[in-house]
């Protein structure tokens, strides 16, 4: 499977969660009602392989899952919260780098890094990329036509205010390219 999948795959195999239409999450019933906040900002956009990239579990320190009685403030989505919040700021820089590969020409590669700038300023970025001959649930069963792939990064700046609070900035681009699978 995609790495980019993880974080769905997990949620899917929790009680309550169903998957289906290439990765399309519901829970509890309701159909796409998941809604993404990436620390602190909620992306209300569709997140499933056809149509944006989840948030990848490179860039991730905590996840945290509200189910149920969702917080007025996310009310567009009646299904699920899912709480993104990269890792802490760190007293010295640390990264990870990761490069895999499989069957039906999987590739894939993901970075993560972060630490400080200067007191009270710490930086995160994180990059992800994918390619897959069978990208998407095939409709058919020789899999023809089925090659596309993903790529993403994210670069979260966070200042921590003297007094109290902290003021958090956060970029993210996503591409996903593919073919549509269908019959000779």
């Amino acid at each position: 499977p995609l790495a980019t999948r993880a974080l769905p795959r997990v949620l899917a195999a929790t009680p309550g969660w169903a998957e289906e239409d290439n990765g399309l999450l519901h829970v509890r019933g309701v159909d796409d009602g998941l809604l993404y906040v990436e620390d602190g900002i909620p992306v209300y956009d569709r997140m499933d392989v056809a149509f944006g990239l989840p948030p990848s579990l490179a860039g991730a320190g905590t996840v945290t899952v509200t189910t149920g009685h969702t917080p007025a403030q996310f009310g567009m989505k009646s299904g699920a919260v899912v709480f993104v919040d990269s890792p802490p700021a760190s007293r010295r820089w640390v990264g990870t780098a990761a490069v895999g590969g499989g069957s039906a020409e999987l590739a894939s590669t993901s970075t993560a890094a972060g630490g400080p700038l200067r007191r009270g300023l710490d930086m995160f970025a994180s990059s992800t990329a994918e390619r897959s001959a069978r990208f998407l649930d095939p409709v058919h069963p020789d899999n023809l036509h089925n090659v596309g792939g993903v790529a993403a990064g994210s670069l979260r700046v966070r200042a921590t205010l003297p007094r109290a609070g902290q003021i958090t900035t956060v970029g993210r681009l996503g591409r996903s390219r593919y073919d549509v699978p269908h019959g000779e």
